[in-house]
Parts: structure tokens; sequence; C-alpha cells
């Protein structure tokens, strides 16, 4: 098998040697010799919320954040009622997200990556100008943790 072979989703164990390889030599050249920003996943340092959106401000972003393909994947955000709904995001500075939802005017939390249910998420740290680590999954508001295990609009459980 390739060290480049990519599976169905759902897969637990990461098929891609090749991604886990570069992923750990960028923590290796980091950690050990002092060459790389990028170092570990990058996590969300604050949360604003401004104008109906959250702004999310990342540390260990290597040179900046960077998406692989042409939209951000994996954001959700919530409001007062705890159900995160899918989100559009943007990168607006080399370290922030603008996540929002036109149904959530006042978000309380945003979760990246966070669910079973969320099998695609691309936001990346560069270094070089190379993707290098892939952001950690992350929830800005424990306090609005307990529905995020389903990311789910009430509409939406009519369907199953």
């Amino acid at each position: 098998m390739p060290l480049t072979y990519t599976p169905l989703v759902g897969a637990i164990h990461p098929e891609s040697k090749f991604e886990v390889g570069n992923r750990m030599a960028y923590s290796a050249m980091s950690l050990v010799y002092g060459e790389k920003n990028a170092c570990s996943a990058a996590l969300p340092e604050n949360c604003e919320i401004k104008d109906g959106c959250a702004y999310v401000k990342l540390k260990n972003v290597g040179d900046g954040l960077a998406v692989k393909g042409k939209s951000i994947k994996g954001f959700t955000v919530c409001g007062d009622n705890g159900i995160y709904l899918p989100a559009e995001a943007e990168i607006v500075s080399t370290d922030t997200v603008k996540v929002s939802n036109a149904d959530i005017t006042e978000p309380k939390s945003v979760a990246y990556a966070y669910c079973a249910t969320n099998f695609e998420s691309n936001l990346y740290a560069t270094e070089n100008g190379e993707l290098a680590i892939p952001v950690s999954p992350f929830v800005t508001n424990k306090e609005y943790n307990k529905h995020s295990s389903l990311h789910l609009s009430p509409n939406s459980l009519n369907s199953f």
C-alpha cells in the first residue's frame, strides 16, 4: 500500500502515512531543533463576538492560517439554545477566522471539527507558504459543550 493511500471517510486510523510523517517532522524540527514555527496544532486563543459574528483568534499558526481547498469546512456555531449549526468561515488575518450563520444573530460558541458527524475539516497552520499542521478540533465555550456532539438543528432530526 502506498504512503499516500486515502480511505473512504470514517476511518479512525490515519491511512495516509505521508501526511502523518510530515506533521511529526514539523514538530521535531520545531521542538528539538528550533527550525520551524508550526510545531503543534493551532488552538483557539480567544473568541470575540462582534456584529453577529464570532472572531476566533488561534495560536500556533506558524506563518499563518490557510485552507486546503476552496472554502473552509468544519465550523459550526450556536446561539442561546446550544444547538450548533453549520457556519460560514473565512480567514480575516494570519491568525483569525470569522465565523457566522445567518440564523444566529448572537453567537455563544464556535466549534471546529468537533463532532462525529463532521468528517470535513481543512484549516491548517502554514510554514514557508506550505500547509504544515491541521488546526486542532475545539469548542470555544465549554458552557455550550453539552450539545456539541450532535451539531444538528431540530428540523434535521426528522430526517433520521
